[in-house]
């Protein structure tokens, strides 16, 4: 089953300000530039100042006429000469959906910077409707104007679990409890979402809520399902990252992965908490309302964690991007830089809703077992690591993660309110030297495929036998980096190889022995006759 997101268009942006038409009111598309309402109105009020005083008059602040900005006012200019569009058509079209607002204050339509709602379909002095929906554009005097994209998020199609499953299989080996807890925590997710959007539709519409289908849902009318956000715990290199990126192949909804690690509390030298929701915004093409139904998720979350009992700045400085996460994790409408960054004054700022975005969180949580061990009573540290329950047996770290509590989480570091806004929790397994030898042949973009891939792209055929994968699997689980270890140990083992075989045009196959990888032997080269 292969299942890909289809690629959007890039949103168009004005040329003069550089904000998105999510941002504006409209934009008027010229020959390879765009120009803005609220830039449109500047330049209405430039021309009509030129006008009565019959002499040019300076560029208002903060308007560059220069470059790029400069076909896009040719462009506007060319209109306005041509007789086709005049003035007044450009400022009724700039007031249309703006109001006063175009000039810097606020409107029925939303404060400026903030979010704006939809824009009224019928346009002073323009020509009828070309199009609607996403990017949809209107003439105004043959000049067209693209309409912001603000139309409310459409009901996503449901995947069922065990399709979601199926995909994640193609891509990661092992971790079955992992894609399981992850395709049934998607599936409800935005079975959910799916009903609170048909829900407001019909409260927008005016239409009656609808009988329960079933007897026993009479008294569920009017309950409302929140949100179940998840945590995924497991050591390095065991598919924590790559089951995230898979999703992003599964759904048809925004996806952003973020680093927990550049984030930093208020004051501090770094990002804001709001530059994670900005990566959803940039994957939606800035579409406010399909940002608001997608998917985050937060890599290395545990290097946020206060750790020992120091009251030291420097280790404080976690915890604070813990506090700060707790409402946007949990939802809340925030202020989300559109170019990412730190916030100013003057910036300007789309609102986002996160009450519908699924947070996933990942993090290798080094030391944690231990904590575990010794709130179960084994002596991890001692000569005997038993515990009654595995009858005398050494307990594995597998083991110690199935008994899990929250407070384990907290003595690791994490706050209690922050862990209680990630109810499900899944442990990830430590890839075993047969798994590192299935992530070495059987993904469907295996290590072993890729480089197979490159010496093709040279006209030459790479083989690997089974002592070669096995000696590769053995080598890397030595190496204690999980599946990122297995192209170190490639990248070392084939860089004579690829040195060389650019200069021998007469190579047609290169075999890579078990010898080969244990350094007894270098790869086997067939020669063409």
């Amino acid at each position: 089953m292969s299942i890909h997101k289809k690629p959007e268009p890039p949103a168009p942006v004005c040329s003069f300000c550089g904000r998105p038409n999510t941002m504006v009111g409209r934009l008027i598309a010229g020959d390879g530039a765009n120009i803005c309402s609220e830039c449109v109105s500047q330049c209405a009020a430039l021309l009509n100042k030129a006008d009565a005083n019959g002499v040019p008059c300076n560029t208002p602040q903060g308007l560059q006429v220069s470059g790029e900005n400069a076909s896009a006012l040719a462009a506007l200019l060319a209109a306005l000469t041509s007789g086709k569009t005049t003035i007044s058509d450009l400022n009724a079209a700039a007031a249309n959906g703006v109001g006063d607002g175009a000039a810097g204050g606020t409107s029925d339509s939303g404060a400026r910077g903030g979010k704006r709602g939809p824009v009224d379909a019928s346009t002073a002095g323009a020509g009828s409707a070309a199009g609607s929906g996403r990017g949809g554009k209107k003439s105004a005097g043959g000049v067209s104007v693209v309409e912001p994209d603000n139309a409310p998020p459409k009901p996503v199609k449901l995947i069922p679990p065990a399709e979601i499953r199926a995909v994640l299989d193609d891509y990661v080996i092992g971790q079955d409890q992992a894609k399981k807890v992850l395709s049934v925590a998607v599936y409800n997710h935005y079975k959910r979402l799916n009903a609170k959007l048909a829900a407001d539709a019909r409260k927008k519409s005016g239409e009656p809520e609808p009988p329960p289908v079933e007897p026993f849902a009479a008294d569920l009318a009017g309950v409302e399902v929140e949100k179940s956000n998840i945590l995924l715990l497991g050591p390095t290199g065991c598919g924590k990252t790559l089951l995230a990126r898979t999703l992003a192949r599964v759904l048809d909804v925004p996806f952003a992965i973020a680093d927990a690690t550049t984030v930093t509390e208020a004051g501090y030298v770094g990002e804001d908490v709001e530059s994670i929701v900005q990566r959803l915004l940039a994957a939606a093409n800035f579409n406010i309302g399909r940002a608001e139904t997608g998917i985050i998720y937060i890599d290395e979350i545990d290097k946020l964690a206060l750790k020992g009992d120091s009251p030291h700045v420097s280790r404080n400085l976690g915890q604070g991007v813990q506090h700060a996460l707790l409402k946007i994790v949990e939802g809340s409408v925030c202020n989300v830089p559109p170019q990412g960054g730190r916030k100013h004054p003057d910036q300007q700022y789309a609102q986002v809703n996160t009450e519908n975005i699924l947070f996933i969180c990942g993090g290798a949580f080094v030391g944690l077992d231990e904590i575990i061990a010794r709130r179960v009573g084994s002596r991890f540290l001692g000569f005997d690591v038993t515990s009654a329950t595995t009858g005398g047996e050494p307990l594995t770290a597998e083991q110690i993660m199935e008994n899990l509590q929250p407070e384990d989480l907290f003595d690791y570091g994490l706050i209690p309110e922050f862990v209680g806004r990630l109810p499900v929790v899944s442990a990830l397994s430590e890839l075993t030297q047969k798994d590192l030898e299935r992530v070495l042949t059987e993904p469907r973009n295996s290590l072993t495929r890729q480089y197979r891939k490159l010496f093709a792209l040279d006209g030459v055929e790479l083989v690997f036998d089974a002592g070669a994968v096995a000696a590769i699997a053995a080598k890397t689980l030595a190496l204690k980096t999980g599946a990122r270890g297995l192209r170190s140990v490639i990248e070392r083992l084939m860089l004579d190889t690829m040195y060389s075989l650019p200069q021998e045009r007469d190579a047609a196959r290169v075999t890579i022995t078990a010898d080969s990888v244990e350094g007894k032997a270098p790869p086997v080269v067939e020669r063409r006759k």
